[in-house]
């Protein structure tokens, strides 16, 4: 079963809007790391504290900040949306 990830704002135009990971469980850091890999993009997701400031991530609707922080763990079916700060109205 997989992940699926929702870019929202500039970040859709890294990748597609939206897109599966099949995995067994990451975290959201692990889920990160390996996001910037797959989209061939260093640096982007790498800085926690930048990231942190400028970014919204939210599992199934729920704000990281109010679960684990980075170290929330992820399960199938999961939704991880990313909204930068500068998303647009």
């Amino acid at each position: 079963m997989p992940i699926n990830m929702v870019f929202i704002g500039w970040l859709e135009h890294l990748t597609a809007p939206v897109i599966n990971i099949e995995t067994q469980s990451l975290t959201i850091d692990e889920l990160l790391h390996s996001l910037s890999n797959l989209i061939g993009i260093t640096g982007v997701f790498d800085n926690k504290i930048t990231l942190a400031s400028s970014t919204i991530i939210l599992v199934n609707d729920c704000d990281i900040t109010l679960l684990d922080g980075f170290q929330t763990k992820l399960m199938n079916e999961d939704t991880v949306t990313i909204i930068p700060i500068s998303h647009g109205g």
